[in-house]
């Protein structure tokens, strides 16, 4: 059951606030729902009790960005993007895996995804800014063959290299100042 699955997008996690924008919730409150059902998963079935053990990447790795092996072409805001390859165990009787990836302060995961397969790489032609480069976390557990889930494997984190230098969109833009308009007095009509 290793399969591979390459999944492309645009990312880009600014960090940056202003006008308009609203603050992200953090998810270390998110449930991750049955990919395939849109419901919260049932409880672990004896058979995939145990979690999957996590091979790839390994505890605090670094996530290379402007990334030419990212597939993306290179492009002079947004850079070449980055890919990470996750990996874990195949556990026999398992008939998919859960994996789930995601960054404490992000509304939505970056991956919450039902896979066929063990290994499952996501590429994205965006990038990361300094702000949010720390301290994503990732974790997977295995669905068996009658359709329950089983424990989730302890979470392990990486993080993103810094794109300060590297790539030009890097940066979040200088707070706009807020225009006041101020009413313009009529004029009084005169004698």
């Amino acid at each position: 059951m290793s399969t591979a699955h390459r999944i492309v997008s645009l990312l880009v996690l600014t960090g940056c606030s202003g006008a308009g924008s609203s603050p992200t919730s953090p998810s270390a409150g998110y449930t991750p729902t049955n990919p395939s059902a849109g419901s919260t998963p049932s409880s672990p079935p004896a058979s995939v009790a145990s979690a999957p053990r996590l091979l790839a990447p390994p505890a605090g790795h670094t996530v290379r960005q402007n990334d030419p092996s990212s597939g993306c072409a290179r492009d002079p805001f947004y850079g070449s993007g980055y890919r990470i390859v996750f990996d874990w165990e195949d556990l026999p009787g398992a008939s998919a895996y859960h994996l789930l990836v995601r960054h404490p302060q992000a509304v939505y995961p970056l991956v919450d995804a039902e896979l066929s397969g063990s290994r499952h790489e996501y590429a994205s032609c965006g990038f990361v800014v300094d702000g949010n480069r720390e301290g994503w976390i990732w974790r997977v557990r295995a669905r068996e063959a009658g359709g329950g889930w089983g424990a989730w494997s302890a979470e392990r984190s990486f993080r993103f290299e810094s794109c300060s230098g590297v790539i030009s969109g890097c940066t979040c833009p200088a707070p706009t100042p807020a225009v006041v308009a101020t009413p313009t007095p009529k004029p009084t009509p005169g004698p």
